[in-house]
This record gives structure tokens, sequence and C-alpha cells, in this order.
């Protein structure tokens, strides 16, 4: 059976342009891994976001808060069945240096 399947991170929150977020994909048994952002399969775009050749790890370096729009959900699955992580949110705060001018 496919059991305990979920989105283990390595920061509570992240900020924008400076962290580098690793999301594990936890199960329990020998599987193969999908993530999904929604209901869709979630889009890597190489040299900033990419998973794990075996498929459980997904980085994201220098996250952005348009990175991961939905909720993302891990899939653990093997040849008879398969399980769902719980919807996991990674909060992305967004910190901008403002500069006075002088009139």
């Amino acid at each position: 059976p496919v059991t305990d399947v979920m989105i283990l991170s390595n920061l509570p929150e992240a900020v924008e342009f400076n962290s580098t977020v690793v999301l594990t994909c936890s199960a329990k048994g020998s599987f193969t891994y999908k993530w999904m952002n929604g209901s869709v399969p979630l889009a890597v775009d190489g040299p900033r976001m990419n998973i794990s050749q075996v498929g459980n790890v997904l980085n994201i370096a220098e996250v952005r808060r348009t990175d991961l729009r939905g909720p993302i959900f891990c899939i653990a699955e093997n040849a008879l069945e398969s399980g769902r992580s719980a919807a996991f949110n990674l909060t992305v705060s967004c910190t901008y240096l403002i500069t006075p001018t002088q009139a």
C-alpha cells in the first residue's frame, strides 16, 4: 500500500530572490514520484528549478512568489496504486529596499 505521502520543506518561509527551497516528497515503500501544481504537472525551468533524478526532491533556487502559484502536491505511485500528499503552500516574502529621494 501507498502510505504516509507528505511534502517536507527545508524552510518554513522563503525570501524572494534570496532563498533556495528544497521540497522532498516522502512516502513509505518504493515508488515513482510526480509533482503537481494544482491539477497540472509542475513545470520546471531547468537551471533555477529542477527535480532530482529519483523524482522525490524539488529544488527551487532564488525562489519567486510566482514559482508555486497553486497548492503543490506530490504523488507517489507504484504499479498497483498511488497516494497523494496534502496540499503544500509555500510562503514567499518579498522585501524591497526603499531609498528616500530628495526633492
